[in-house]
């Protein structure tokens, strides 16, 4: 495939290299699937639902440290969408039974219940939603 210049950059952009290297030390392979989604106003492929990074995975990537950034080409907040994420998901090492597919999409959908069960979050009070200004991350 074909990877434009400008993703080129930004995969070997030392600053943001310097914070991944903080969490899974100086052996860094960049993964060669990676996505680009426009957010557009009422459209459903543009709308992710819960889900796991690693449901796309198989299941023997569950213990490998495998860091994503989310990074918004404008500025990401409440009104126009932004990430959500909830806190303590992580703690068990397991990964939820998700279904497929979410209305007309490819995406993985995880229920707010079954999040609960299985990964003992609370959905009151452990989702965080990441406002994000441009060019963060």
């Amino acid at each position: 495939g074909y990877l434009p210049p400008a993703f080129r950059q930004l995969w070997a952009n030392e600053r943001l290299l310097n914070v991944v290297e903080q969490f899974i030390g100086p052996n860094i392979a960049g993964n060669p699937v990676w996505n680009l989604r426009t957010k557009t106003p009422c459209n459903e492929q543009t709308t992710v639902p819960w889900h796991q990074d690693n449901a796309y995975l198989d299941p023997c990537a569950l213990h490998t440290l495998m860091p994503t950034a989310w990074i918004p080409l404008i500025d990401a907040n409440r009104t126009n969408g932004c990430m959500q994420v909830v806190r303590g998901g992580h703690r068990k090492g397991v990964t939820a039974t998700h279904t497929c597919c979410a209305g007309g999409t490819w995406y993985v959908d995880l229920s707010e219940e079954e999040m609960v069960k299985t990964l003992g979050v609370d959905m009151e009070r452990d989702v965080c939603t990441c406002e994000v200004p441009y060019g963060g991350v």
